[in-house]
């Protein structure tokens, strides 16, 4: 009777495969928790991008118009 056991076979006890899938379960849970939250980190990401681009073109913004005024006052000095 063994002689027609095929060697790719493998036995394993029931309650064995029910601890197996309930882990798996667990780890699937998991798996789906991280993928949110590294969704969500994502999505934080992004907006941090956003709001750096806003305040270096802010920053840019002050940058010329701080040229501006100093041009003008040496423009004034060198009238003077």
């Amino acid at each position: 009777m063994l002689e027609n056991i095929n060697e790719d076979t493998v036995y394993i006890k029931l309650d064995d495969y029910k601890d197996v899938f309930e882990m798996m379960e667990v780890m699937k849970e998991k798996l789906m928790k991280v993928k949110e939250t590294m969704s969500m980190i994502n999505e934080l990401r992004q907006h941090e991008e956003t709001e750096l681009e806003i305040w270096k073109n802010s920053v840019s913004e002050i940058e010329n118009k701080f040229a501006f005024i100093e041009n003008a006052l040496f423009e004034t000095r060198k009238k003077a």
